[in-house]
């Protein structure tokens, strides 16, 4: 009986602090992966949104391919009064120091974009970016 209290107890505690340890707003509040192994991949914008209000993405997409070695590249393609428009970028990634966020460096740029994780999992990447008063999220699915 003793030791079904303290394996109860156990089990109490270590549930207790996996529901409370989550780095981003919206989960997972646990994952056996790394961050790192989360991020990498071939990702594809599925939803976005600006100061609230959801953007349209059906006339366009944008993928992007972050990989391990710190590197990226991303395609965006869209229609402009029937005109296809498309463009591509590349450059150097990396988390700051807490991993709460991802910086992009362009290639060629002198300026880095910081991204606010919202969520990083395997199957959803959630994405917070502040330019002034304005407010995007982005979301990303595998492709």
């Amino acid at each position: 009986m003793k030791k079904l209290i303290i394996y109860s107890f156990a089990l109490f505690v270590l549930g207790t602090s996996i529901s409370s340890c989550s780095k981003y707003e919206e989960g997972p509040k646990f994952a056996l992966s790394t961050k790192k192994s989360r991020l990498v991949g071939d990702w594809k914008l599925v939803k976005q949104s600006e100061n609230g209000t959801d953007m349209n993405l059906s006339n366009g997409s944008s993928t992007a391919s972050i990989n391990e070695d710190g590197t990226y590249k991303t395609n965006t393609s869209y229609t402009v009064l029937g005109l296809p428009v498309s463009f591509d970028s590349d450059g150097k990634w990396e988390f700051n120091d807490d991993k709460s966020q991802v910086l992009f460096t362009e290639t060629g740029a002198s300026t880095t974009t910081r991204l606010t994780i919202l969520k990083l999992a395997s199957k959803e990447l959630k994405l917070k970016q502040i330019d002034g008063a304005d407010t995007t999220i982005t979301t990303y699915e595998p492709q």
